[in-house]
């Protein structure tokens, strides 16, 4: 098979111009074998370049074997290879973590592996490619989603600062606009910019930031209910698992109250905020606890928090914990479409610009995948 790519035009004014061949569908009794993406370049030559991560690259935080980031710009900066062929060349680069190291994020902007040339000017030229080896007992993985923010209802009142007078029908009535009672999404593993593609070749773990734990919601109906005052909050949910100090998620806070328009409305006593994330597990959703008004919220577990997601999966929410057939004659109306807050998803393994041709032949191998884009 060959392809005749003269009668493209302005083909030869970048030699390293790329072009893809995917090839689907093979006839029956062949074999394409597990890469059927090829990336040809023209009048290819590519450099040769090795990057290796161990315990001394300078963001260690607490010497034991864990890496709060590793952005690929710094040790490409001090590479000769890279000084010597980066402003003509096209590089192939190999960064290999080293076994045993964890490298995570601190951010859910970014990745535990990103590229951040910090304002300076680099040359990286189109058709560069990166390897990332992650080695058995060595584990790249994003920072934990935060739990969502409990709510709080305004007797009727939107949570807007029009504070428009309205009997709360939906969950839209619920919406706050400062405040976020959803769990956050996890971080990516890794997020790449500069190169033109990347392979992951993973015989360790790489797992997406775990996602935060759902916020509570609040037993009562559509239909006027004299408890309503009783049960007009919500408790937080918990930050998703990550590794400490700071690549967990924080667990989420118990609305604060406020002014809005007219209206003042302090925080409710009887709901707790969410626990952070650790490296076990993810926190827990906080509690509703005590009688308030003659009620006992402990009867209703969907004002509880939900709890974050453990290491690489999503946090937990949009259910319902209570078998709503048990609540009193003067609930029923309480619906068991009234569902926590959703919990955040897991993060992806990467993003960025450069694009992941070998993803389908990567996730295969030994090691252990965990995130949203997998």
């Amino acid at each position: 098979m060959f392809f005749d790519i003269s009668a493209t035009p302005d083909t030869a004014e970048d030699p390293y111009e790329s072009f893809v061949v995917n090839i689907t569908n093979p006839s029956a009794g062949s074999n394409l074998g597990p890469f059927t993406t090829h990336i040809g370049r023209i009048d290819e030559e590519l450099i040769p370049l090795s990057l290796n991560v161990d315990s001394t690259y300078p963001t260690n935080y607490n010497s034991t074997g864990k890496l709060s980031g590793v952005n690929i710009w710094y040790l490409l900066s001090a590479n000769s290879t890279y000084q010597t062929y980066s402003a003509d060349k096209a590089l192939d680069v190999s960064l290999t973590i080293t076994s045993p190291l964890t490298v995570y994020s601190p951010s859910a902007d970014r990745g535990a592996i990103y590229f951040n040339n910090e304002g300076t000017t680099y040359n990286i030229k189109n058709g560069s490619n990166l390897t990332i080896t992650i080695p058995e007992t060595s584990l790249v993985i994003g920072k934990g989603g935060d739990g969502g923010t409990g709510l709080l209802w305004l007797s009727g009142e939107y949570f807007e600062d029009d504070a428009l007078t309205d009997p709360v029908s939906t969950t839209d009535d619920l919406e706050d606009t400062e405040f976020f009672p959803y769990g956050y999404d996890g971080g990516p593993a890794i997020s790449l910019s500069a190169f033109s593609s990347i392979t992951i070749t993973n015989d360790g773990s790489a797992y997406g930031g775990a996602g935060g734990g759902g916020a509570g919601f609040l037993a009562v109906s559509a239909n006027p209910m004299p408890e309503v005052s009783a049960l007009s909050a919500s408790s937080a949910g918990g930050g998703g698992a990550g590794i400490e100090p700071n690549g967990v998620g924080l667990g989420g806070i118990i609305h604060p109250g406020g002014t809005f328009g007219s209206l003042t409305v302090e925080s409710a006593s009887f709901v707790n905020p969410g626990s952070d994330g650790t490296v076990t597990g993810g926190g827990a959703g906080g509690n509703t606890t005590g009688t308030t008004g003659g009620y006992n919220t402990d009867n209703f577990s969907v004002m509880d928090g939900a709890a974050g997601g453990s290491l690489g999966r999503d946090g937990c929410g949009g259910d319902q914990p209570d078998i709503v057939t048990s609540y009193p004659t003067c609930y029923d109306t309480v619906s068991s479409n009234v569902l926590r807050f959703e919990g955040g998803f897991v993060g992806p393994i990467y993003t960025g610009t450069a694009v992941w041709y070998s993803k389908q032949a990567d996730i295969t191998s030994s090691g252990t995948f965990s995130g949203s884009d997998i």
